[in-house]
């Protein structure tokens, strides 16, 4: 409330006449109030000593407040009877609109878009931001700009955990499954990945941890972005970690510990459910991929034997022809032919279970058959994110073609191979950059390794490409030659 006039101006006549003196208190810094509980408390556990600075904010009522909690109970909660008391009277009286709004936005752990918020307490935008602007004034919530969007967050952490804290168990899951599904719903208009984050957080605290995990796991998958390479290594510099846009080093290998320790736990329970053992093939996958990723190919090996296993029992043909690939590749590595040959045999047999016209969102798909060549050529166009996804490849065209004349030693047919070969390539050219344009310059990458007569073809095609202008050729090699 503000002082009364004739007060405000008893003070005024006292400062003129210097016989009061103005002294404004402002909240520490953290290292004072590290420095403050260290004096008051002495040599406390520094992570007890972590939480209070975080939680007080600087606050010096905050901190003697905890500091007094301290020393009666050697016991540590964010909201203490005093404090509590103490935002009960700061916060004052307020409507039940302002009341229902604090409450959902005490769900979120980060700042949330006041169209999203408008949606969940359904009010309309112009209404919700008439009842933000006095909170916003009174320093309770703060309006920030990301790009186009206006979000809005709590000031005081506390404040957060004071609203939240009035809510009832039952009312917290509620909100936090209907804070779940809105954000699912706006996936599709967001490049966040950090949101995938955010939904996971409010699945797990509406209880729904099945769907918290597969969202865990759909973050890291976004994150790593693993493509059909074989077997790239990191820098030693930064092992393990990777960034998600904000987390600039991501422990990459502790959130798989993480969520493999979240399955572990639910395995009693669910442990006869789809959904959860589709979640255990996901994740073996993950896991096996990364392994293999940063150097260690044994772990990712036996990871992706066992997804091979799991994705039979549950007939996920995608997964199942993934595994298959992996060991293929690792055998190519290895120079395990025989082993390559049985793993590509039951990787061809299932493949030959797909329906020739497979309908897939996102996703062109096309086969032709040629009886001269006993030749089918398939043609994959994945045109979206979501198709990508499916698919697990990047958007783009790409081209298959099968023939059992291709290893037979016979000019004739080797040359109309030869042939369609050129004229898909001729496609592939007129999808990227336009049909009966000329490219500026073209690269030949000849991949593989030419000392592995599996894996030859790359090098020893790059070896017969004949050098022109703006022509360009390079064979790299494989990780096995050079390091």
């Amino acid at each position: 409330e503000p002082l009364p006039a004739s007060f405000v101006n008893f003070l005024g006549s006292l400062k003129v006449e210097k016989r009061l003196s103005q002294l404004e208190l402002t909240n520490f810094d953290p290292s004072e109030s590290r420095a403050l509980l260290k004096g008051e408390l002495g040599a406390i556990e520094p992570a007890v000593m972590e939480q209070m600075v975080e939680w007080s904010e600087g606050s010096p009522f905050f901190l003697s407040s905890y500091i007094e909690e301290w020393k009666e109970n050697e016991n540590l909660e964010p909201l203490p009877d005093i404090i509590q008391a103490y935002l009960s009277q700061e916060l004052g009286d307020m409507s039940s609109e302002e009341e229902a709004l604090l409450h959902y936005l005490s769900c979120f752990h980060k700042p949330i878009s006041l169209s999203i918020l408008a949606e969940l307490t359904a009010t309309e935008l112009p209404v919700l931001t008439e009842l933000i602007e006095p909170l916003s004034e009174r320093a309770i919530v703060s309006i920030v700009e990301e790009g186009e969007a206006l979000m809005v967050q709590f000031c005081k952490q506390l404040v957060a955990m004071y609203f939240y804290h009035l809510l009832s168990p039952a009312r917290r899951r509620l909100f936090h499954q209907q804070i779940a599904q809105k954000l699912e719903e706006s996936l599709e208009d967001s490049t966040d990945l950090l949101l995938y984050k955010e939904i996971a957080y409010q699945y797990k605290q509406s209880q729904n941890l099945l769907r918290s995990i597969s969202f865990e796991l759909t973050y890291l998958e976004e994150i790593l972005q693993l493509e059909h390479e074989l077997f790239p290594i990191y820098s030693k510099v930064d092992e393990g970690f990777l960034s998600d846009g904000t987390n600039s080093h991501l422990d990459i290998f502790g959130e798989l510990s993480r969520i493999r320790q979240e399955l572990d736990n639910l395995f009693s329970r669910h442990q006869r459910d789809r959904e959860y053992k589709h979640l255990q093939l996901r994740y073996l996958y993950l896991e096996g991929r990364y392994f293999i990723r940063s150097g260690e190919y044994q772990k990712g090996i036996h990871d992706i034997q066992k997804v091979i296993s799991y994705a039979r029992e549950l007939k996920q043909s995608d997964f199942l022809l993934e595994g298959y690939r992996q060991i293929i590749y690792y055998c190519i590595q290895t120079e395990n032919i025989s082993e390559m040959a049985y793993y590509t045999d039951l990787a061809l047999e299932e493949r030959e279970k797909f329906k020739d016209n497979v309908e897939i969102d996102g996703v062109e798909l096309k086969k032709k058959y040629n009886d001269e060549l006993k030749m089918t050529t398939t043609l994959v166009n994945i045109k979206t994110e979501k198709g990508a996804k499916v698919m697990g490849k990047p958007k783009g065209h790409y081209i298959t073609i099968e023939t059992k004349y291709a290893k037979e030693d016979d000019k004739y047919n080797q040359k109309k191979i030869s042939d369609e070969l050129l004229k898909n390539i001729g496609h592939l050219i007129n999808a990227n950059i336009g049909k009966d344009k000329r490219p500026e310059a073209i690269l030949i990458v000849g991949l593989g390794n030419a000392q592995a007569t599996p894996d030859a073809i790359g090098p020893r095609t790059a070896s017969l490409v004949q050098i022109r202008k703006n022509i360009y050729c390079i064979s790299p090699g494989v990780l096995a030659q050079t390091g």
